[in-house]
């Protein structure tokens, strides 16, 4: 996979410019089913990863946005982060962007926005960086926050799918050409275990796919044994067994996020339990056992043990 280097994006964009705004003919869609279904009305802290020229944002603070909302984003480019802070400069201090240094906003404090926005750049980065963006979201949501994301995706028609190969062919060989991005299964790197899909939507333009996601944070009924097990795992250990009220699968825990290979099962009103099935339930260099369940009633949580 030929994915761009921070570097080489980085002289990319500042390439691109204002001439990013010419993909608004099939980007605008899919922005536009994020406005829709991202319930920005009532935002209050909006963060968005990678703004561009800051298009996306202007319209939410100029149509969208309530009065008292920010908006505060980060960009690799220095030349989309000073097109973009001209062009909100009359919005004053309720938006603020930076440059970045194009990894994941980890230095961002905790619930500290409530909706996370990506549009067009998840396409660029890499498995892993994608993961951990993911992460560093979940973290950064408050717990009846939104993620809202949107990107190239694979298209399914005829015309759509020559396009989709044409797209990855160019990828493979000079990913500058079409600015790194690539078209993505964006829903499957949304773990369930760690999102609730609230609205998803694929949508062509002129032949090229994109694909929406409004997502919220399930924090709740995972979050105590993903931090148990995070601090009884090095990097790259596994932790495998049973998952949430809704499914169950195989997690790789790492210092930044998971990544799940699934498979989904209904369990709403059963016991749940999550053990580790490494050695017999023990956690490699544990030597106790790792267990924890939870019985769950129509989404409530009745009994934990």
């Amino acid at each position: 996979m030929s994915i761009l280097s921070h570097a080489d994006a980085r002289r990319t964009y500042d390439r691109i410019g204002a001439r990013q705004d010419t993909q608004r003919f099939y980007e605008d869609q899919a922005t536009a089913l994020l406005i829709e279904h991202g319930r920005f009305e009532s935002a209050s802290r909006v963060f968005e990863f990678g703004c561009g020229t800051g298009r996306f944002a202007a319209t939410l603070l100029r149509e969208h946005l309530p009065e008292a909302a920010t908006y505060r984003a980060l960009d690799l480019s220095p030349k989309m982060v000073s097109i973009a802070a001209e062009r909100l400069a009359a919005f004053g201090d309720r938006a603020r962007v930076s440059v970045s240094d194009g990894g994941p906003p980890a230095q961002e404090t905790s619930e500290s926005c409530d909706r996370f926005a990506s549009n067009y750049v998840f396409d660029l980065l890499s498995d892993e960086t994608i993961s951990a963006v993911l992460a560093q979201a979940h973290r950064m949501l408050v717990p009846d926050g939104l993620l809202c994301v949107c990107g190239l995706s694979p298209g399914c028609g005829f015309w759509t799918g020559k396009i989709t190969r044409a797209l990855r062919w160019i990828h493979a060989r000079r990913p500058s050409w079409i600015g790194g991005c690539r078209p993505l299964e964006l829903t499957g790197y949304l773990d369930a275990h760690c999102w609730d899909i609230v609205f998803q939507r694929k949508i062509a333009a002129w032949g090229i796919t994109s694909e929406a996601i409004v997502a919220r944070p399930l924090g709740g009924l995972i979050d105590p044994v993903f931090r148990s097990a995070r601090q009884r795992l090095n990097p790259g250990e596994d932790c495998i067994g049973l998952r949430s009220v809704e499914s169950w699968g195989s997690v790789n825990c790492t210092s930044l996020g998971f990544s799940l290979a699934q498979r989904r099962k209904s369990h709403e009103g059963k016991q749940i339990s999550r053990q580790q099935s490494r050695g017999g339930g023990r956690h490699k260099g544990s030597p106790e056992a790792f267990h924890w369940s939870r019985t769950v009633k129509s989404g409530q949580v009745v009994r934990e043990t």
